[in-house]
């Protein structure tokens, strides 16, 4: 954790520069992604002290904002992260990898990710989502509205939604919002 914390960065060798420990930094990055690759290690259990107390320092005032987004970090493999946002930087409690090369992670693997972070927040917390329209799918705002969450995620402006009170199809840069 603390090689993690001084170097700001979750590469390998950044952070074996930054450990307390007196190795060569090519032996360093060698011995943390043996670890790192042992089947026997489950990060999240490490982590997740870590992750309840972010939680609950972030919704102390009873509401709970998150951020999730997907990083590519190599060809074959992406990073979906949920975040808090703290000091304009997103401290992560919860990720996963997604590992092949399409663009959007499944929604089966978002639900996933998401159950497993609904476990973590207290009943009782106001919780806030903010994310691009890859978690924009169906059947994640249903489970978001099921729970009660809020959301915010950006939509491509060509989609179409029908307007329930009028019966109309059309596409999202077609509403005419009103100030006020």
């Amino acid at each position: 954790m603390i090689g993690l914390y001084k170097s700001q960065s979750i590469h390998l060798n950044h952070i074996s520069s930054r450990l307390p420990i007196r190795a060569k930094k090519r032996s360093l990055v060698k011995r943390l992604s043996r670890w790192l690759d042992n089947p026997a290690i489950n990060v999240m259990n490490w982590y997740a002290p870590w992750a309840r107390w972010l939680i609950d320092s972030a919704s102390s005032g009873g509401q709970l904002n998150l951020i999730v987004d997907t990083t590519k970090v190599s060809n074959s493999n992406r990073l979906l992260c949920v975040a808090v946002g703290y000091q304009r930087r997103a401290l992560p409690i919860i990720w996963n990898w997604v590992g092949y090369r399409k663009v959007h992670c499944t929604v089966s693997f978002q639900l996933e990710v998401w159950h497993d972070l609904y476990q973590m927040i207290p009943n009782d917390i106001v919780v806030s989502v903010v994310g691009d329209g890859e978690f924009g799918n169906v059947l994640v705002l249903e489970l978001f509205d099921h729970w009660w969450w809020h959301y915010a995620l950006c939509q491509s402006k060509n989609i179409k939604v029908i307007l329930d009170r009028v019966n109309y199809e059309c596409r999202l840069d077609e509403i005419q919002i009103a100030r006020g």
